[in-house]
């Protein structure tokens, strides 16, 4: 019979036991730092990539894990294919699709109980919901350096599927990259995060915030990375900056209403993001893949360093003396504190670009929406008046030429009053097109859409102009300086000074004076080529033929677009900036 005494010691030796082994463990474990901070109520589906890995030579345990690194990029090529899921692959495009939701570890919607699990809790790190397609916040969430989230507008995954769907992105192209938010997963070492964090952060850059804020529907009223002073707001959301030691700049995200103002659907293209920041990319098929720069447009200090990229002779050397003169005109009519500046966003439609692309289906969403790239009016080439008013001298023009007209010059003639024949008043108006009805309009009966129209023209007036012995950048260049100092170089400048206020008629006197200016233009532009080439035989009515075709390209782009306006551009210098900013 066992000793009753022995046998008690014997348990309490055990319990004595298993009560120092089991404070040893702890001990190890709580060598762990950061693991409990990285759990499934913080980091939702992206903890089952948290784990431990023991330190031999340390003798204790490192927390690893996955955090998300938020960019916007060009559409893959296995965009939305099981290539993109690939074990070792880091890289996912945020596209709305099962594979997509999958490799960025969250739920397709927040129905179900597993979702409302996570989501729901006041300690989910802020990352996890704006990866998600849809979002329903009940409280606000602290956001480490500029990334936002705004209820009731589309998610990240949201917009990447309207990407791929309405602007596919082409194979091989340079040009209308469509851009879509993505992640690269990246793994972290708890032991390397600041002693002021408490939970872990995503990361992202200054430029994709920026764009991420606006493609959300928001806008910048401050926008200061390098001061930290930020403050976004609109579409019923609100964003406020503050600094943290150790972190720097942390923004707060705070809701002011549930309701979508549908106001955030922008062309997903990277030249359409340019517009943003003030800068206007070169449309490559005209001017050529050498263009070191985009023109900046967005103040007097971008456009003074950038305007000699198509007023020089080559691209690169000095300018010629009339950009001076053009300069000074301009900084005159900024000081002015006018709005509306010959030359200036007409700079826009000549330089750029088709952003926007035709709908397959009347029931396709067209997305035309760009941002500003200035506070000021969208120029000449976007009035009604302005239509009219070229139309008009265009056609007295092939009437004074009489059989010397240029075929190219009745083309375009011909293209304007199909496109008023078709299109009514509406061509003439300055009026989104979103819900223009299609019609029967082709050769064999096809129903063909207004916007459709107007697109294949642009597309054709750019094919004569690649085709046409006039280098483009010298027409736009002579074309730009003319008009900045239209309301100078005139007898009649005191008839523009007095007629700011009436912008048709204003119009009407600029689209006047360049008909009248065209000539000299004609002259300028075949002296360039001539010291360019110099057995170039381009004649004038050859000029005259490129600059109807320029122009009437540019009323087309301006009718394909919407500008959202009273929306300052962000500062050209942090486009692509990547300043590494942070998510907690």
């Amino acid at each position: 019979m066992a000793d009753p005494v022995g046998l008690a010691a014997l348990i309490i030796s055990l319990i004595a036991l298993l009560a120092t082994t089991g404070q040893l463990l702890q001990q190890y474990f709580a060598t762990a730092d950061g693991f409990r901070r990285c759990q499934p109520s913080v980091m939702g589906l992206w903890a089952e990539k948290t784990k431990l890995r023991w330190r031999w030579r340390e003798f204790r345990f490192e927390t690893i894990f996955a955090i998300p690194r938020i960019v916007y990029e060009p559409v893959p090529v296995d965009t939305g294919k099981a290539a993109e899921i690939m074990v070792g692959s880091d890289n996912c495009s945020l596209i709305d699709t099962q594979e997509s939701l999958k490799r960025s570890m969250i739920y397709p919607g927040w129905d179900s109980y597993d979702a409302r699990k996570y989501y729901s809790s006041d300690e989910l790190v802020c990352w996890v919901p704006l990866l998600a397609q849809y979002v329903r916040l009940h409280n606000e969430f602290w956001i480490l350096v500029h990334i936002m989230v705004a209820d009731s507008c589309p998610r990240l995954h949201s917009q990447g599927r309207d990407a791929v769907q309405y602007f596919p992105q082409k194979p091989g192209s340079v040009e209308n990259d469509t851009m879509v938010p993505a992640i690269q997963i990246i793994q972290k070492s708890w032991d390397f995060m600041p002693t002021d964090v408490v939970r872990p952060m995503a990361s992202s850059t200054v430029s994709d915030v920026a764009i991420m804020a606006r493609r959300l529907g928001m806008v910048w009223k401050s926008f200061d990375p390098a001061s930290g002073l930020m403050r976004a707001e609109g579409n019923g959301h609100v964003i406020t900056s503050s600094t943290v030691r150790s972190l720097g700049t942390v923004l707060q995200y705070s809701f002011t209403s549930r309701k979508n103002a549908a106001n955030c659907y922008y062309i997903p293209v990277r030249e359409a993001d340019k517009l943003g920041f003030g800068l206007v990319e070169f449309d490559h098929r005209l001017f050529g893949p050498k263009m070191p720069r985009d023109l900046d447009v967005g103040s007097y200090q971008g456009i003074a360093s950038t305007l000699p990229l198509i007023t020089s002779d080559l691209i690169g050397h000095s300018s010629p003396t009339g950009i001076g003169s053009a300069l000074q005109e301009l900084s005159r009519l900024i000081k002015s504190e006018l709005d509306f500046i010959p030359g200036l966003n007409d700079l826009v439609p000549l330089c750029s670009a088709m952003l926007s692309v035709t709908p397959s289906t009347h029931k396709d969403r067209w997305l035309n929406q760009i941002p500003a790239p200035n506070s000021y009016q969208k120029g000449v080439t976007y009035t009604g008046a302005g239509i009219l008013a070229f139309e008009k001298l265009l056609r007295e023009h092939i009437i004074a030429k009489s059989n010397l007209a240029s075929e190219q010059s009745k083309e375009v003639l011909s293209c304007l009053k199909c496109l008023q024949s078709s299109c009514g008043p509406r061509w003439s108006n300055e009026q989104d097109w979103e819900h223009w009805d299609y019609r029967k309009g082709d050769e064999q009966g096809n129903e063909v859409s207004a916007k459709s129209m107007v697109m294949q023209y642009h597309t054709q007036m750019t094919e004569f102009l690649q085709s046409s012995n006039v280098d483009y950048r010298h027409l736009v260049g002579e074309h730009a300086l003319m008009a900045i100092c239209s309301m100078s170089d005139t007898p009649d400048n005191k008839l523009y000074q007095n007629s700011v206020s009436d912008i048709h008629f204003f119009v009407e006197t600029t689209m006047s004076y360049y008909f009248k200016c065209l000539p000299h233009i004609a002259a300028k532009v075949s002296a360039k080529s001539r010291r360019w080439k110099p057995d170039s035989t381009l004649t004038a009515e050859e000029v005259e033929a490129a600059w109807f075709s320029m122009m009437f390209r540019a009323f087309c782009w301006q009718r394909s677009h919407v500008m959202i306006s009273d929306v300052p551009p962000l500062s050209s210098e942090y486009w692509n900036s990547k300043m590494p900013v942070y998510i907690g």
